[in-house]
């Protein structure tokens, strides 16, 4: 039993142990950062962040994803290509634009990335 508990104990100063380290490098992080967080968009763009904004937005795109592709295979149909060729037109052109501003806010956020901070 005395081997167990010191298992367990052991086990819960290595968690710990890991936990300060981590608080420690997001401190690191933060001071490299200027003292500030994470900025609105990065938070937004991250697929690691649980807010709210951030969800919708991950789901948003995913769904607008989904829709791309079940158009393109619809039209692949000639005439319903044809028949709706306005339409996916314009679904193009707005995906396209979609598209381009994630790009964009992700390119604009990347330095807070820890992997890519050099790139400041």
């Amino acid at each position: 039993k005395a081997n167990t508990s010191t298992f367990k104990d052991k086990v819960e100063r290595e968690k710990m142990s890991r936990a300060l380290r981590a608080k420690k490098e997001r401190e690191q992080l933060r001071a490299l950062r200027g003292g500030k967080g994470h900025t609105f968009v990065y938070s937004l763009t991250s697929a690691h962040s649980h807010r709210l904004e951030a969800v919708v937005f991950r789901n948003f795109i995913g769904l607008f994803i989904l829709t791309n592709v079940v158009c393109f295979i619809i039209e692949t149909d000639k005439s319903t290509e044809q028949r709706y060729r306005p339409f996916f037109d314009n679904l193009e052109a707005v995906s396209s634009c979609l598209f381009l501003v994630e790009y964009l806010m992700r390119l604009m956020t990347v330095h807070e990335n820890k992997r890519y901070m050099e790139l400041s």
